[in-house]
């Protein structure tokens, strides 16, 4: 074992937390030792505030930054996610006391700690010897004392078998964590409510379903998939409307249902919170149906997200599908490719369903493809409709393909819009229109959102597909600094149309600036905007603050 003036930090970069954990991984390689160094030497070096940054090395993220600190300068780390233990490190003080919200206290002693003395030579709990490099959070929140000897020299505390932090797994075996299945099959749900939003992985989206007992079915398009656990997420609106029983069922036919689990009695006490079940007779099923029986006494029942889970690999589906976001006015049907690829070693055989929101019409809602050869693609044009009273906005369609080689999913959107397309940069009015937002940044509040910022040879591509009655418009375009904007119809021939030659920095170049729509398309039905820096070697870059697309002969 080395003295710690001969260990090294190397490539280290504690100023992205994403490296935090990686000093106390020493304490599950059995060499706690140079964790405690590690950790020391971060505290150190690398919060001086007449140094470095004012005191953080990099971005305070959410208080991340501090949170490292506080708890690294009191010995203990929680490393793991959702883990019940604390990577043992090296306290920074000769001793600290928390007061816990109990009303105990936790005191955290180490009387011969030092600058030298950063190793710890062994330690007590409560009185009593402790050898493992991790404390569970049960016996740090009912308060109590750890005792730290401290010496200048590297110790064998914590080298011992069974010392190290619990694992996930055990011995040479490939972790398994719970997966959510739902964004591998199809959803639906009673009274022809849109489910897309229960399986989208964001809680902030919320889908009401009417009726006392209403439902939630997912189609795994003929392919057996078992699951053992669930969560549901409760809605951010009124708790009266919370599921408060329910039944989940599994079917393989769509006609005989097996009851897998059933609860009763069930609260969320707090909005958009997330609740895992176990189910109490798993299985393997191609369609999983929830059934609620019961809510808060609301006369609807709202839901913010559903999973279902099962403890599998990382989803490895050699099957890739690909689907672009389209335009249509209010009423008019707009074609859809989508492009199934198969990268497996054998030929893929199965289907591929597509479904529009309630009221859209959708043609074919599912094709079938055979032996689509290994490296070959298959594409579905499908036709998509509109109603005639839909109101301007993006809608979700959800594909999903499943065969004898695997799964996949993806969501498109479909954009009905009037006679003006308007966004700001960092809002959901952007995310139809941002086809590639490469390494642009967000910076800034502006109108309602922020502004794009694009420096050196970063860019941010829009891509506007333009219904077919488009005759004319305008494109306008809220920008300043260094900017250089180009067009293409194609997505790989670009012609610049604005360009700052000036090396200005501080916006007084920013105005709205106008351009000919037909001119900027040049007869296409797809029109790519590039925002990209004019100077990029200068470590400037441009700042766009909103667009806005006047459409002439449209709906």
């Amino acid at each position: 074992m080395r003295e710690a003036r001969d260990v090294r930090m190397g490539q280290y970069g504690h100023s992205n937390q994403p490296s935090h954990h990686i000093p106390y991984m020493y304490d599950y390689a059995g060499r706690p030792w140079q964790a405690q160094q590690k950790v020391r030497e971060a505290l150190g070096r690398l919060y001086l505030g007449s140094e470095i940054g004012q005191g953080y090395p990099g971005d305070e993220d959410n208080g991340e930054m501090s949170a490292w600190y506080v708890f690294s300068a009191l010995g203990f780390y929680p490393l793991q996610m959702g883990s019940p233990y604390y990577a043992i490190g090296s306290p920074l003080f000769t001793k600290a006391t928390v007061h816990l919200e109990n009303g105990a206290d936790l005191v955290i002693n180490a009387p011969a700690n030092n600058a030298r003395n950063v190793y710890v030579q062994g330690l007590r709990v409560n009185g009593a010897r402790y050898d493992k490099t991790y404390l569970p959070h049960d016996v740090l929140a009912r308060g109590g004392v750890l005792d730290f000897a401290m010496g200048p020299q590297p110790s064998k505390w914590g080298t011992g078998e069974g010392a190290a932090p619990p694992s996930l797994t055990q011995g040479t075996a490939a972790p398994a964590p719970l997966a959510d299945a739902t964004r591998r099959g199809t959803p639906t749900a009673s009274g022809d409510t849109d489910a897309t939003g229960l399986v989208d992985d964001d809680s902030r989206t919320a889908v009401t379903l009417a009726g006392a007992q209403p439902w939630v079915q997912l189609d795994f398009g003929g392919v057996d998939q078992p699951v053992r656990f669930y969560t549901l997420t409760s809605a951010a609106g009124d708790p009266a409307a919370d599921p408060r029983a329910w039944v989940l069922e599994g079917s393989r036919d769509g006609t005989a249902w097996t009851v897998l689990d059933q609860r009763g009695e069930e609260t969320f006490r707090w909005r958009s919170q997330t609740r895992p079940f176990q189910v109490r007779s798993p299985g393997a099923y191609r369609l999983y149906r929830l059934r609620v029986t019961g809510n808060g006494g609301a006369g609807a029942t709202a839901l913010a997200e559903v999973e279902l889970l099962n403890p599998a690999p990382a989803d490895t589906s050699p099957l890739v599908v690909e689907v672009h976001n389209a335009v249509v006015a209010a009423g008019d049907t707009v074609a859809m490719p989508v492009t199934v690829s198969n990268y497996a070693d054998a030929p893929a055989t199965g289907q591929v369903a597509v479904t529009g929101p309630p009221g859209w019409a959708v043609q074919p809602a599912t094709a079938t493809f055979t032996q689509l050869a290994p490296g070959a693609s298959h594409t579905v044009t499908v036709q998509v409709t509109a109603p005639g009273d839909a109101g301007a906005g993006s809608y979700p369609v959800a594909v999903a393909v499943s065969s004898d080689q695997g799964s996949a999913r993806a969501t498109a959107t479909v954009t009905v819009i009037g006679d003006t397309i308007v966004f700001t940069p960092g809002t959901d009015a952007e995310l139809p229109w941002l086809f590639d937002a490469d390494a642009s940044q967000l910076d800034g509040a502006v109108y309602d959102g922020r502004a794009r910022f694009t420096d050196g040879n970063s860019y941010a591509t829009y891509r506007f597909p333009l219904p077919s009655d488009v005759t004319g418009g305008t494109v306008a375009l809220d920008i300043g600094n260094q900017f250089l904007v180009q067009v293409s119809s194609d997505n790989q021939t670009w012609r610049t149309i604005l360009e700052e030659t000036g090396n200005v920095r501080d916006l007084s170049n920013r105005a709205q600036r106008s351009l000919d729509l037909n001119d900027l398309r040049a007869g296409a039905s797809t029109l790519y905007l590039r925002i990209g820096d004019s100077q990029p070697a200068d470590g400037w870059g441009s700042w766009l603050a909103r667009v806005t697309i006047t459409l002439e002969g449209g709906a």
